[in-house]
């Protein structure tokens, strides 16, 4: 006999003392495909489900209510008498645990429409994964001096239900398609270079494969001839890559867990930047983008999720929130944080990288991740091109730093948009006062 969620909810009424519950039926089914030099080296598919409980106790503790919490995860072939031990051992976990109390999410409130799963992979995930494979044998083919050294599709079709304390039952379904490659690349001389790429989408039409390969092969080439950047304070152009992370400062420091946690600088109605010399930004939080990697219509607790304006003009307006830091900072409960979406500028990218002095155009880095408490930055560059008088140079080593407060005081947003796996916006942006060294 196989145990289901709603099994495990009668079994959680049950138990004595508890505030609240959650239960988790997950069913995860992956295929993938391996090969090596064009040659197929394997086809898995993978099929698994599990249940995950969470215990609610209220309990004070210095006479101040708190609550504890504990969670466990087990097999849907565990028993009745199996799973009743293991509620009740969670159960005297959560009594050692004393936090700030919340409530988990209630029913009655609608969640938007957002389109998280592709069909296709439902219905199909064997013949998504071989067209994706075709794809990326058929791209690099189009390439001379270039080899599919191996390639790996995995097609992941998530379902979930989610029951909790308060009547809460819904489901959640997703997609996720992740690909890596590795192309040789020969030059001149003979000598080989490696590209290892690994592009995700929730929807196979947004595995742009072709598009992808062929930019990451220019990108190889172009590298062959770079030289290190002349170290100076310039203004720099991000984009391609920088683009998933070059926000990071603005999104932690909107999470209503950062002003729960004390470390937040932002407040409804003032500015984000000051001193502001550049075009301002707006920036939106949304879980609603069709396919976006960061779109869904319900948290992991049944929260639904809502579209939030975080910046608009350079004013801070709200935070994102889950349930439970909506409740312990008093700001209405949006889900957490969705696909970063921000308003394109007036100028075209090309004529943000005309400047009277230069400009270094960067596009990939070992790692961009502006700290969301200082907002300092700093990445050692893998890809990028210095644009002076006219002149296009590919560099490639040394490294930018700053403070994106101080950055973005000088920004442009590009004219064109793109959209990325959990991006929609400017194609570049241009920020000043960063610091490049070579």
């Amino acid at each position: 006999m196989t145990t289901t969620a709603r099994d495990v909810a009668a079994l959680l009424r049950a138990l004595p003392d508890t505030s609240g519950w959650q239960v988790v039926e997950s069913h995860h089914r992956s295929t993938q495909r391996y090969t090596v030099f064009e040659r197929d080296e394997a086809l898995r598919e993978v099929a698994s489900t599990k249940l995950t409980a969470t215990v609610h106790v209220r309990q004070a503790r210095e006479g101040k209510e708190t609550l504890g919490e504990s969670s466990v995860t087990f097999s849907p072939q565990a028993d009745a008498t199996e799973v009743r031990a293991l509620l009740q051992a969670t159960l005297e976990r959560a009594r050692l645990v004393h936090n700030e109390p919340y409530t988990l999410p209630g029913p009655g409130e609608d969640a938007p429409p957002v389109t998280t799963a592709d069909e296709a992979v439902v219905e199909n995930a064997r013949a998504v994964v071989d067209t994706i494979t075709h794809s990326i044998r058929s791209a690099a083919a189009e390439h001379a001096g270039v080899t599919l050294s191996s390639s790996e599709v995995f097609a992941d079709d998530v379902h979930q239900r989610v029951l909790n304390s308060r009547g809460l039952d819904v489901e959640r379904r997703e997609t996720d398609l992740l690909v890596e490659y590795v192309l040789l690349a020969r030059d001149a001389q003979g000598d080989e270079h490696e590209i290892w790429q690994s592009p995700k989408a929730r929807l196979a039409a947004d595995l742009d494969v072709a598009g992808h390969i062929r930019r990451y092969v220019q990108y190889t080439r172009d590298g062959l001839s770079a030289v290190l950047p002349t170290s100076g304070t310039y203004d720099v152009l991000f984009g391609e890559e920088a683009l998933d992370t070059l926000w990071d400062y603005f999104v932690g420091q909107a999470h209503a867990a950062a002003r729960y946690e004390g470390w937040s600088r932002l407040k409804p109605g003032e500015p984000v930047v000051a001193d502001l010399r550049g075009e301002p930004l707006t920036l939106h939080s949304d879980p609603t983008l069709p396919g976006g990697r960061a779109s869904q219509a319900r948290d992991a607790q049944g929260q639904p999720c809502r579209k939030v304006t975080l910046v608009q003009d350079n004013v801070f307006r709200a935070f994102v929130a889950t349930k439970k830091y909506a409740d312990l900072t008093g700001v209405p409960a949006t889900g957490p944080m969705g696909n970063v979406v921000v308003t394109a500028g007036p100028t075209p990218y090309a004529k943000l990288l005309q400047a009277d002095r230069p400009v270094y155009e960067l596009l990939r880095f070992s790692q961009l991740s502006p700290n969301p408490i200082s907002g300092a930055f700093s990445g050692e560059i893998r890809t990028g091109y210095l644009h002076q008088d006219g002149r296009v140079t590919p560099v490639r080593g040394g490294s930018v730093s700053g403070n994106i407060l101080q950055a973005f005081a000088e920004a442009r947003f590009a004219q064109e948009i793109v959209r990325r796996e959990s991006y929609l916006g400017p194609r570049g942006v241009r920020l000043g006062q960063v610091a490049v060294t070579g």
